[in-house]
């Protein structure tokens, strides 16, 4: 049996979802990561219905892709990601490790695991 590539594994799961830049796959693998692509994934991965009006208080939401508003709106809510002193969610910046180990916690605290 042939490995999975992880890419494909998540994009079979529902975790990862395709880009129109790429038709309708995920193709960007060893890109780095935006915290908005992160928290979706996340929450994604907790198969909970997210759908909202997709606003949330943080002062650069506007920042926010239209795409990832309702799942970064969940997540705020949720406290599943940080925001900066100014309480700023910046969506578009590259995620750390520690923001990525955060997400991770939250959603197994979340599953119960």
């Amino acid at each position: 049996m042939a490995a999975r590539s992880a890419d494909s594994a998540g994009a079979e799961a529902g975790i990862v979802l395709g880009s129109q830049e790429t038709d309708g796959l995920y193709m960007f693998a060893d890109r780095d990561i935006t915290r908005e692509e992160l928290i979706a994934m996340a929450v994604r991965a907790l198969g909970v219905d997210v759908l909202k009006d997709g606003t949330a208080g943080a002062p650069d939401f506007g920042d926010v892709s239209n795409w990832a508003a309702d799942v970064v709106a969940f997540a705020l809510e949720k406290q599943m990601i940080n925001v900066d002193a100014a309480g700023n969610v910046n969506p578009l910046k590259n995620a750390t490790r520690s923001e990525a180990a955060m997400v991770i916690s939250v959603l197994l605290e979340y599953l119960g695991i």
